[in-house]
């Protein structure tokens, strides 16, 4: 055998998978070229067809669609192979990344089989699967970036192939076989009719999963491809709060190769990429966890819960309830600004009001103490009142509603002129105005449209939604703050 220049340094031999039976495997390692090793080898090789056109000026994207039924994207042909030892082998690999800097978190690299007829093959789906663990799965054409190197692999180790550097012959680099950028297309997208939290807060056996599955709006999931799901974690540390996301194929099959994950065993981010046969992701503060994931792009996002889910203003005037003020604050955003915001009812005849959230209550200053003092309302009579409450800083505001009325009808919008007032019963709790109805209307109040009322699920109305509509000619409209949400009844008059 020929002897061969090696250079010894930078030697990096792969490591040996295994993976248990009962548990998935890791997903696609990510890593950039191995150092520079061998570079006597004279391996010559041209890109082929499908890569080498899609990265020409002006070509068409590559559908990995295209090679579905062949199984084999050919990476490689032309390929001729002198001077490497005996039992050697030469293999490509295809470098793929969705940044030109080709960085270590966003690079998968693919092993190419070199055949006997000088070709060189990458499996269609393992193309496929790189596309969808970078880019996600969208049909719409992704620019993608790539880089092809060769190895020499010999006694378990493989070599990268070098060249001298034409600058510096004393200098070895890495011999490419290919780089450049091209637009791609994966597979047709799929996106399964549901997906389940697997974790130590709900459960890990696919039989019992069903109470545990994710949330979604509408009836296409191509339409809306993001699923939510809530859940505590009422124990997390470093034994518990793992999670996984399995689709309802892996729940039917029972397939653990079917379940998504991170690419990183533990990964505490709030925010990553989602991976098929992927690893557990971990919760490590104990919690309400909000998980949203998008099955387009493969991505998830958790966020935990740091507001309640309402807040009441108690007082003589709505029976003291923690849970049936009238009526309940609902959390909205109006220019930017989130807060708790609505119109309740209260009085001083005990003294005042609390707000109550998550079954505590706040006195003056928001104190928590059992003996705090209430909050004085403005006026010691029961009144109705526009509230703002933010409960992280915390901090409020009251504004006594002096009117309530229908705005928009006939197209006319303009609170100095428009606004048809509505009529409140003695305790402020029912508000009703006779009026011709017409095209798209909401409720303000006092004249401004920092309080607004509009069209929300049934009879219910929301701070700042949509307008109100659906009705014409004369009616007597009923604004009514009995209950814990504000309800809406539209009455046909004669």
């Amino acid at each position: 055998m020929k002897k061969f220049s090696i250079l010894l340094s930078g030697v990096m031999a792969l490591a040996a998978f295994t993976a248990c039976d009962d548990a998935p495997e890791a997903a696609t390692p990510q890593k950039n070229p191995q150092p520079v090793i061998f570079q006597n080898a004279d391996v010559q090789a041209a890109l082929a067809a499908p890569l080498a056109q899609a990265s020409a000026p002006g070509a068409l994207p590559l559908n990995l669609q295209d090679y579905r039924d062949e199984n084999l994207v050919t990476l490689m042909d032309n390929i001729s192979v002198t001077n490497i030892p005996a039992g050697a082998e030469v293999v490509f690999e295809l470098e793929l990344s969705n940044s030109a800097s080709f960085p270590a978190e966003a690079t998968i690299p693919l092993t190419a089989t070199t055949n006997a007829d000088g070709t060189a093959t990458i499996l269609t789906s393992d193309w496929n699967q790189a596309h969808y663990d970078l880019e996600g799965k969208s049909m719409t054409p992704k620019q993608m970036y790539y880089r092809v190197y060769g190895y020499i692999s010999l006694d378990n180790t493989r070599y990268l192939i070098g060249e001298a550097d034409p600058a510096n012959p004393s200098n070895v680099l890495p011999k490419s076989y290919g780089a450049g950028e091209f637009a791609e297309v994966p597979f047709e997208l799929i996106i399964d009719s549901a997906y389940y939290l697997l974790s130590d807060a709900t459960t890990w056996t696919f039989a019992d999963a069903a109470p545990y599955k994710f949330s979604h709006e509408g009836d296409d999931v191509y339409a809306n491809p993001v699923f939510t799901f809530e859940v505590e974690f009422a124990d997390a540390s470093e034994a518990k709060g793992y999670w996984k996301i399995a689709s309802q194929k892996a729940i039917d099959a029972a397939d653990w190769a079917l379940v998504y994950g991170p690419s990183i065993n533990g990964d505490k981010s709030m925010t990553g990429k989602l991976f098929i046969n992927g690893q557990a992701g971990h919760i490590t503060e104990p919690g309400t966890y909000t998980f949203s994931i998008n099955m387009e792009d493969m991505t998830y996002t958790i966020t935990k819960k740091t507001r309640p889910d309402y807040v009441v203003v108690a007082s003589n005037a709505s029976g003291w309830s923690a849970t049936d003020g009238k009526s309940r604050l609902l959390y909205g955003e109006k220019d930017g600004v989130a807060l708790f915001r609505g119109a309740s009812v209260a009085n001083n005849n005990d003294g005042g009001f609390k707000f109550v959230w998550d079954e505590t209550w706040h006195g003056v200053d928001f104190s928590t103490a059992p003996d705090a003092a209430n909050i004085k309302a403005p006026v010691d009579e029961t009144r109705l009142y526009w509230f703002t409450v933010d409960t992280e800083v915390p901090s409020y505001t009251i504004k006594e509603v002096t009117s309530l009325g229908l705005i928009g009808l006939g197209g006319k919008w303009d609170p100095e002129t428009d606004v048809v007032e509505m009529t409140p019963s003695e305790d402020y709790l029912t508000w009703t105005v006779d009026a011709n109805l017409s095209g798209e209307w909401k409720i303000m109040i006092n004249n401004t449209w920092d309080s607004n009322y509009g069209s929300g699920e049934g009879n219910t109305v929301v701070f700042n939604a949509g307008n109100i509509s659906g009705y014409d000619g004369p009616h007597t409209v009923t604004l009514s703050f009995a209950g814990n949400t504000p309800t809406l009844k539209v009455e046909p008059r004669q």
